[in-house]
């Protein structure tokens, strides 16, 4: 598989709860690859395409690629996920952690110089 092309939006979730949200965002056609949480029931997924890769080294792969992440878990898991790949400012993706329960959108990463605010806001809209 070849890596996203910049501009574009990548998924990752962690644990089942994350499912249907990852599936809202899938359907909206906001994201172009999703990295489903292992485990779960979701035929053709990259957790089933390579089972066994790390979130991490999924993430790894794209970082440079991708105009932003959003990811479908804990913000502290998040933090520690990304926090290892961060290279500056003007050159870091956008980053916006969803809660499991699809309430809160939050811009990690990016706000403003990568555009996780706007895409906070389209993702709002898009959870109601």
């Amino acid at each position: 598989m070849t890596a996203p092309s910049r501009g574009t939006l990548v998924a990752i979730g962690f644990g089942p709860a994350a499912v249907p949200v990852l599936r809202r965002l899938e359907q909206a056609g906001l994201v172009e690859e999703i990295r489903w949480p292992p485990g779960t029931d979701s035929p053709g997924t990259e957790a089933d395409e390579h089972p066994g890769e790390a979130a991490s080294a999924w993430l790894a792969a794209r970082w440079t690629s991708v105009q932003g992440v959003v990811a479908v878990g804990a913000c502290g898991l998040i933090t520690r996920l990304v926090a290892p790949l961060l290279t500056g400012k003007n050159r870091d993706p956008a980053v916006v952690v969803i809660d499991p329960q699809g309430r809160f959108a939050v811009p990690l990463l990016g706000g403003h110089a990568a555009g996780a605010d706007r895409l906070c806001q389209e993702i709002a809209a898009l959870l109601d």
